[in-house]
C-alpha cells in the first residue's frame, strides 16, 4: 500500500497523485535489478536512484513514482524529507551501479 503523503514529487503535500497503472515498466526494471535485504540501505536515496535510471533510459521519472514502484514491489522504506531509502541489498545496488 502506498502512503497517503506520497505524491509524484515524493513525500509532500502536493495533490499530484501517482498513476499506479503507469508504473509497470519501472516495476519490472526494479524487480529485475534490485534484491531486498533486511536493513534499509542509505547509500542512495530514491532521488539519486531515479536520476541514474532516467539517464539509463533517457526518460523522466518522478521521484514519487520511483518510490511508489519500489513500495509496490515489496521494498521497505525509510522516509527522509521528500525522498526515501529502501532495503536494497548492497550487492545488487553495486552490480546495478557498475553496469551503467
Amino acid at each position: 500500500m502506498i502512503p497517503n503523503n506520497l505524491t509524484k514529487f515524493g513525500f509532500d503535500t502536493s495533490s499530484e497523485k501517482i498513476d499506479i497503472e503507469s508504473l509497470d515498466e519501472l516495476r519490472q526494471f526494479i524487480n529485475t535489478n534490485f534484491e531486498k535485504t533486511k536493513h534499509i540501505n542509505t547509500i542512495k536515496s530514491s532521488f539519486s536512484l531515479k536520476e541514474i535510471i532516467e539517464k539509463e533510459f533517457s526518460t523522466f521519472i518522478y521521484n514519487g513514482e520511483f518510490s511508489a514502484a519500489m513500495i509496490l514491489e515489496g521494498f521497505k522504506f525509510k522516509q527522509s524529507d521528500q525522498n526515501a531509502y529502501f532495503n536494497i541489498s548492497k550487492k545488487s545496488l553495486k552490480k546495478f551501479l557498475n553496469c551503467i
